[in-house]
């Protein structure tokens, strides 16, 4: 029976962990807790939710977009010397295997509404990431005290 050099076995391992990286599933993203603060009027309101990336690489959020919105921004609210303040993000970075949650006083979708909205209403929004993928999520709007 004919010997193979140890550095063969090495190669031939180092090749097929390269290969089994090639064809490794893509991160999975899963968006929970959607929901809209309605307010009354005609300005924009937030929306909230978690997002979870159980991928081993991280995401970048870029953008969103609906069928009930003019236009969805990334924001963030932030306090500086006593003063809060948003501040409008181009990209959130959701780390690999982590979640962030967008939540009052933090990270925020801002909608400029479209067409009226109704308390108990539900929503799809589409979170677009920079890898090209787009996530709909659905969204429940609720009265401004939650």
């Amino acid at each position: 029976m004919p010997r193979i050099h140890p550095g063969a076995w090495m190669a031939c391992a180092l090749l097929a962990g390269v290969a089994a990286g090639a064809y490794a599933a893509p991160p999975v993203v899963r968006v929970s807790g959607g929901w809209i603060r309605w307010l009354p009027g005609n300005g924009p309101l937030a929306g909230y939710f978690e997002i979870e990336n159980s991928g081993h690489a991280p995401l970048k959020l870029i953008g969103a977009s609906g069928a009930d919105f003019a236009g969805i921004q990334l924001h963030r609210s932030i306090t500086t010397n006593g003063m809060e303040h948003m501040i409008h993000l181009r990209a959130v970075t959701i780390p690999a295997g982590a979640a962030v949650r967008f939540k009052p006083g933090g990270y925020h979708l801002m909608l400029w509404r479209q067409k009226a909205l109704k308390i108990g209403q539900k929503v799809d929004i589409h979170l677009r990431f920079s890898d090209g993928r787009d996530v709909r999520a659905s969204f429940r709007v609720k009265a401004p005290t939650g």
